[in-house]
């Protein structure tokens, strides 16, 4: 039986020099930007955040970026150039390398040279990496995953998002895009997905998945505790609210998780069957929200659909580092670039 772990994360030294200067992760999303500074003890030093206003033109945003790293370096006592570089996880479609983000919906950004406009504004190099690999290595380094060197790390949040770590480092797939593990096929004509396309993993067990199919349960005359404890659209609950229905047994609640427990512990066995990884972690949103016994149906699931012999060798872990994976992957993508002439590096 695969190992669980608890949600405690405990500190782990990283494997850098104790001289060398910080650095600042940053995780931008759509609706808040994270700026931490990190030493190469892996403490965080500071944290600074705003308000995305993904409304605002690009410009404006990417101003809100660079006053987040200017404020987490101020808050950490650190002059900005003494920074040794900002690493920065973004969502969306990119070109890591260029410095380009192609298309990011949450953002409504299109080609946004968002490593050039931030380098000139802070005068620091800057790295940018989509955040589900960051979160991914974040957990690799210092987290669920630390001492093992193959690992698929599954984030199921409003979506679904995986990436990917092969020999130690970031794949990343011949354009950029690999890990998009929410837009496998799981269901002959299921759900329309986000993408325009049916059937979608994503579309079947993300948090939106979810909260739509309770939804569309109670439009059929089911009954939920959910509708008591929020008065507006049942699409706007959170999955906090839906993991405090699941542990006091909401019937409508409990069956539609364990469907998306089935589903997503199926995507596990997939990638298990795919990859054959030391781990494959769990983490995002709903994941960190639900308890242990939500954690035990995906791994039941996983079991079912696996290959046994794999499944006997492949841990199914918990991310331990929360929001913070995202901003500790980006400080260590940006030591491994700098580590590397001060590029980004193409790994596949």
């Amino acid at each position: 039986m695969p190992a669980s772990q608890s949600k405690e994360t405990k500190e782990k030294p990283m494997e850098r020099s104790a001289a060398e200067h910080p650095v600042i992760g940053i995780d931008l999303g759509g609706t808040k930007i994270l700026a931490s500074t990190i030493d190469a003890t892996g403490k965080i030093l500071s944290r600074f955040k705003k308000r995305t206003k993904a409304e605002k033109p690009f410009q404006e945003v990417v101003q809100r970026i660079a006053t987040c790293a200017r404020g987490a370096a101020q808050e950490a006592g650190i002059p900005l150039a003494d920074i040794a570089g900002v690493g920065i996880g973004a969502p969306g479609a990119m070109n890591p390398i260029a410095g380009i983000i192609h298309f990011a919906p949450n953002l409504n950004w299109k080609e946004v040279p968002l490593k050039k406009l931030l380098e000139d504004d802070l005068g620091v190099p800057v790295f940018l990496e989509n955040d589900v690999n960051l979160g991914t290595l974040g957990e690799q380094r210092f987290g669920a995953g630390v001492g093992m060197k193959n690992i698929f790390g599954m984030f199921v949040g409003t979506g679904i998002g995986g990436g990917i770590i092969i020999d130690g480092k970031l794949y990343e797939g011949a354009s950029f895009m690999a890990g998009e593990v929410g837009h496998i096929p799981m269901v002959l004509d299921g759900p329309l997905c986000g993408c325009g396309r049916r059937g979608c993993f994503e579309a079947i067990a993300g948090r939106l998945a979810v909260v739509r199919d309770i939804a569309n349960a109670v439009k059929q005359g089911e009954k939920t505790s959910l509708l008591m404890e929020k008065s507006e659209d049942i699409l706007s609950i959170k999955s906090n609210a839906i993991a405090k229905a699941w542990q006091e047994g909401d019937a409508l609640t409990v069956k539609v998780l364990k469907n998306a427990a089935f589903y997503i512990g199926r995507g596990v066995a997939s990638i298990i069957a795919i990859f054959n990884p030391d781990a494959v972690i769990l983490g995002g949103g709903l994941i960190e929200a639900l308890d242990n016994s939500f954690f035990q149906q995906i791994i039941k699931s996983a079991d079912v659909h696996s290959i046994p012999a794999m499944f006997k060798e492949t841990k199914i872990l918990r991310a331990l580092l929360g929001d913070d994976a995202g901003i500790i992957g980006a400080a260590f993508h940006t030591w491994d670039c700098l580590a590397n002439g001060n590029s980004a590096q193409k790994n596949n």
